[in-house]
């Protein structure tokens, strides 16, 4: 794996170099990884965005073969997201009721071993019992929800004197949000390598 980037988009840099094999003077991971060492190079500047264009353009390309895959995704994210705002509902009234403070923290640095995360993927009486529960036992609430397009994904840590616990809407893995997660990421390494030269 790479030391800046994740494992996903190493493979997807890989698969790239791989395709476009010795159109360039550099690669684009030996350009990610050292941007510096190519500054002198005639043109780079260039050279960088055109292999950024082909990138995005294979991407989008993967991505737009993925009609079926698109279909599901939205289906399940639009689950999710009624699962998220009907939690988020109940978590504010009863925070408020309790008056437990709920806050939307950039970061928390917690204690991973005093933590347990909890994934749910319906709400029943079980689960709404078991937030009662939760904010009684909090002296705060942090909520972690997360945006994916026009949906939401509910993530909320529930901060006590003992043991902290999260609760998270579960979104599967999927191979749509991947490619547009190495997709995203890859943009950024060139900006930044790019705003070096």
């Amino acid at each position: 794996m790479a030391e800046i980037w994740s494992e996903y988009t190493d493979g997807i840099i890989k698969d790239v170099d791989s395709a476009l094999g010795k159109k360039y003077k550099f690669t684009v991971r030996q350009f990610l990884k050292s941007p510096m060492d190519y500054a002198s190079q005639p043109n780079v500047k260039n050279t960088a965005e055109s292999m950024r264009k082909e990138i995005n353009g294979y991407l989008d390309g993967i991505l737009n073969g993925l009609t079926e895959q698109r279909k599901n995704l939205d289906a399940r994210a639009s689950k999710v997201n009624a699962i998220t705002s009907q939690l988020s509902q109940n978590i504010a009234m009863q925070s408020k009721q309790n008056k437990i403070p709920m806050i939307k923290p950039v970061v928390i640095e917690r204690d991973v071993t005093k933590e347990e995360i909890i994934y749910i993927s319906e709400v029943d009486t079980g689960v709404l019992s078991l937030i009662e529960k939760l904010i009684s036992n909090s002296i705060y609430i942090a909520d972690y929800t997360g945006d994916y397009k026009d949906y939401k994904i509910g993530d909320w840590f529930f901060g006590s004197n003992n043991k902290n616990y999260s609760l998270r809407v579960y979104m599967p893995q999927d191979q749509i949000i991947m490619l547009e997660g190495a997709k995203a990421e890859i943009n950024g390494l060139f900006d930044i390598a790019m705003s070096v030269l």
